[in-house]
């Protein structure tokens, strides 16, 4: 079925995902996010797919998620008077989708992953990043808080501390650092990374495809809190900062490329 804004090619056992908004360094919109839903359920339910690969188009792996598109959907919501944690509702799925799909699943991170891109890298299995590749948790400079799981995976991936302070500043790390903390797999040269990856994934896709899913099952059951557990709490959380006056200045000010100033309202 053909996706908008994504993508999908199945290449001997490996189902490619690529964002496909390279002028707009693949920020996410409501139709990416569905997309990336029904092909990843479809991945999900194709025994042809042994591992899934998700990367971006052009420069950027995902500069997060598209903020005109989203400010003008919730200005709508708000005169509507609708509920804002459905805006992103895709977006806040999907980090729970790759959990349940019992396939191996690879970030190819090609260049930025900011916000929501950085929650969608850390949310998949393993990731191999680009030399140029920068990583980014930018929420808290928006006046909002990670909606895509990264509360829930990136203290599971390079510990608490790290993951509170990359959180709190919102600070920007290249991809040498990422590789010092844990946050990615391997780092190679940007004209390397599609060769890596390929060859990462039909090494997975070649072994018992069973064995290698119940290994991904098990690497996730024995942790104490569910991600549906904390994807509801983020919502909850989410819901009211939405309403914010510091979430529309934080909005406003990168639409006007200026410093925000926050109050604290």
């Amino acid at each position: 079925m053909p996706y908008r804004d994504l993508q999908v090619e199945l290449d001997g056992g490996v189902c490619w995902l690529t964002l496909d908004r390279p002028e707009q360094m693949n920020a996410l919109t409501p139709e990416m996010g569905d997309g990336l839903v029904a092909a990843l359920d479809q991945a999900a339910r194709d025994d042809e797919v042994r591992a899934v690969v998700i990367t971006g188009a052009g420069r950027a792996f995902c500069a997060g998620g598209d903020l005109k598109t989203m400010n003008v959907r919730a200005e709508r919501e708000r005169t509507a008077g609708g509920r804002l944690e459905a805006l992103n509702a895709a977006g806040r799925r999907i980090p729970v989708l790759l959990r349940q799909v019992q396939k191996p699943v690879i970030a190819a991170v090609n260049g930025a992953a900011m916000g929501w891109g950085c929650d969608l890298a850390v949310a998949c299995d393993i990731r191999v990043a680009a030399e140029g590749a920068r990583f980014g948790e930018l929420f808290v400079k928006r006046g909002l808080i990670p909606d895509g799981g990264a509360t829930y995976n990136l203290p599971r991936l390079i510990g608490m501390d790290r993951a509170a302070e990359l959180i709190f500043t919102g600070r920007i790390v290249d991809a040498a650092e990422a590789l010092r903390i844990g946050l990615v797999t391997r780092v190679v040269p940007a004209a390397e990374l599609q060769a890596e990856t390929r060859r990462l994934a039909a090494e997975i896709a070649a072994n018992a495809p069973l064995a290698v899913q119940t290994a991904k099952r098990l690497l996730y059951a024995q942790q104490q809190l569910t991600i549906e557990q904390a994807m509801e709490q983020v919502t909850f959380f989410l819901s009211t900062l939405r309403q914010s006056e510091d979430h529309h200045e934080g909005v406003a000010a990168f639409l006007e490329k200026r410093e925000a100033v926050f109050r604290g309202v």
